[in-house]
């Protein structure tokens, strides 16, 4: 079993956005499990099963979150959407290379960050006060949930869920063609 520690991020807990200042992962068999300490009380934050080796190294991470209870008329402020997406990915560590986002008639807000590690995307329904937003980093130099994290504050969302997906985990060597 190995146990490591990652940096604080914020999380959504009763409905209130929050700096959790210990995360603790354990790997044990073929799972890994993130907990994190808040307010003296020990949360289960992610199980992913799968082999061990495999989740540590995987190309790619991708972040799936739905983001809930944010006010209407900032998720359909196109500009204000961009900013923060591009913040998002700034803050998350990523080098930005593109953006394109387009506002819909009579609501709504879609648009892509291209980023070197990969890129971010959201679709707005301001009418619901939702937003989905895509995070996919690849490498260990971009955290996906600081980008998460920091849009779900930006959005004053009430409620957030996400969920990683490990992206390029494969059966046998890959041999890579240099083209």
């Amino acid at each position: 079993m190995g146990i490591s520690y990652r940096n604080p991020r914020l999380v959504m807990n009763n409905q209130k956005l929050r700096l959790i200042t210990t995360i603790i992962v354990l790997t044990f068999q073929d799972y890994l499990l993130e907990f994190y300490i808040l307010e003296e009380n020990i949360y289960l934050y992610k199980l992913t099963a799968g082999r061990r080796n495999d989740i540590m190294n995987a190309l790619g991470r991708h972040i799936l979150a739905e983001i809930y209870g944010c006010d209407s008329a900032t998720l359909n402020d196109r500009d204000f959407i961009e900013k923060s997406m591009v913040d998002a990915a700034l803050t998350a560590g990523a080098e930005v290379r593109e953006v394109a986002f387009h506002k819909f008639s009579p609501q709504g807000v879609s648009g892509v960050v291209v980023i070197s590690e990969s890129h971010l995307t959201i679709h707005t329904w301001p009418e619901l006060g939702y937003a989905a937003v895509d995070v996919f980093t690849c490498g260990d130099a971009v955290n996906p949930w600081d980008a998460c994290n920091y849009l779900t504050d930006r959005f004053k969302a009430k409620h957030m869920t996400a969920t990683e997906v490990k992206r390029g985990i494969f059966d046998e060597p890959v041999k890579v063609a240099n083209l």
